[in-house]
């Protein structure tokens, strides 16, 4: 399995989630997306495909690739390329080493910008100081994981945001009211998902894929799109708990709009409440329902198709010759 193939079969995977989502957003749950994107920089970080004979021909990614190239007939130059080797066509091609540089540059111009914005960070979040009222301590009572949580006040930040994974820390701005009991556990319990499904690692490892595959475009949607979900996925289990029920939508809804009016300091490697595609966010906190468990079948039934499909190749029973211009 070469480079190109690998890549190729990333980037169909990719868009296929892009359609997969853009259609079915409101009515699965965000679990089911994050599951796909885990299959997307698994096909990514992965170059290994195995092989599965089913005694009838299915064509691979490398013989759809060539079998669209010009091809002719007896013309000289030209040559007789068995599709079911044509992988060792790719492997034939030799990448240019100024390419090379380009690539390892754009490599490190990204992991560069990425450590930068997570220092800015971390330099800001050093002058937060704790937050001590009623209403945060009766918060934490209610709600422990087996990580200490520390909740924290920073005076740089206009909107609530989650770091760190061993030992998490949740912040909270300044103007934040902590004598509300309405709009602070639900902003705490949304940071608290972050912190229980190791949000900021998904999104370090995003990272990593767009600084090793940034000339992918689709890998740039895979990074923005993940990142959307990963906020989805907290505001539905924060929901599930409370209920889903028109008042506890509303009251969900509510406090994304209010947080969204102010101004929004970014740090690409953190979590945040109220700042990614806030509109998404709102239609989605609407929509939100128990999926039924025939739903939930379906897709796991469709996310191991796509597994099947991104990590076999399935070997041809006949191979199929055809002529490819050699330059």
């Amino acid at each position: 399995m070469t480079l190109f193939s690998v890549q190729l079969r990333a980037a169909l995977l990719i868009l296929l989630i892009v359609a997969l989502r853009s259609l079915f957003l409101y009515k699965l749950p965000k679990k089911v997306f994050l599951g796909l994107w885990t299959l997307a920089l698994l096909r990514l970080f992965i170059p290994y495909t195995g092989s599965l004979s089913l005694g009838f021909s299915i064509p691979g990614i490398e013989q759809i690739w060539l079998a669209l190239l010009p091809v002719s007939n007896g013309t000289p130059g030209a040559q007789t390329i068995d599709t079911a080797n044509a992988s060792m066509v790719f492997i034939t091609y030799s990448v240019p080493s100024f390419l090379l540089w380009i690539w390892l540059a754009g490599c490190l111009a990204l992991a560069v910008w990425f450590i930068i914005g997570h220092l800015h960070g971390k330099r800001i979040f050093r002058f937060a100081y704790p937050a001590e009222s009623e209403a945060v301590t009766h918060w934490m009572d209610e709600n422990k994981i087996q990580r200490r949580v520390r909740i924290l006040v920073c005076p740089e930040l206009s909107s609530a945001l989650t770091y760190g994974i061993f030992r998490p820390v949740i912040l909270l701005p300044a103007t934040m009211d902590l004598s509300d009991t309405e709009r602070l556990p639900l902003i705490l319990s949304h940071e608290l998902e972050h912190i229980r499904h190791f949000d900021v690692l998904w999104k370090w490892t995003s990272a990593l894929a767009l600084c090793l595959f940034w000339y992918n475009p689709m890998v740039w949607a895979m990074h923005i799109l993940l990142g959307r979900d990963l906020e989805l996925h907290c505001d539905e289990c924060v929901l599930k708990k409370l209920g889903i029920t028109k008042k506890s939508k509303s009251e969900y809804a509510m406090a994304l709009l209010s947080l969204a009016e102010e101004k929004s300091t970014s740090f690409s490697m953190f979590s945040h409440f109220g700042q990614s595609a806030t509109e998404e966010r709102i239609l989605s906190v609407m929509h939100s329902r128990y999926a039924p468990a025939m739903f939930m079948g379906l897709a796991l039934l469709g996310i191991v198709i796509l597994a099947l499909l991104s990590f076999l190749s399935f070997s041809m029973a006949d191979s199929v010759a055809f002529t490819l211009p050699i330059q």
